[in-house]
């Protein structure tokens, strides 16, 4: 939604129909301002933004609220204190050394479980 002054809505007309652009002018009758509202769709901006420097009309401002989202509160914890492994699960030898592959892995396994004494209740074999 823009404001435009009323004078100036006859060569609105005139250029936004030069640019194909849909819109509806809504004026307050309540009030005598002087002014009217412009109101187009959202993908006829830069269309309307056109129009609007060829009438030596201002640039709208931005508002933060519409345009852009708040930033984050930066948290309380200083990152110093925040674990290396967060959300990795790996420890840092594990990140650093070569990795092995899974065949190696379940070799690996294997031996493990050769040389540990067996458990009890598991020794039945199937």
């Amino acid at each position: 939604m823009f404001d435009l002054k009323e004078q100036d809505l006859s060569v609105f007309k005139r250029e936004a129909k030069k640019y194909g652009i849909l819109f509806s002018v809504i004026k307050d009758t309540a009030s005598d301002s002087g002014h009217v509202d412009i109101l187009a769709k959202a993908e006829d901006v830069s269309k309307l933004n056109r129009v609007f420097e060829r009438m030596h009309y201002a640039a709208p401002e931005k508002q933060q609220a519409e345009e852009e989202p708040l930033k984050k509160v930066e948290s309380r914890v200083p990152q110093e204190n925040r674990s290396a492994e967060r959300g990795t699960g790996w420890s840092q030898e594990m990140m650093e050394s070569e990795p092995i592959s899974i065949i190696d892995r379940i070799r690996q396994h294997k031996r493990q479980s050769r040389q540990s004494p067996p458990r009890p209740g598991k020794d039945k074999e199937r």
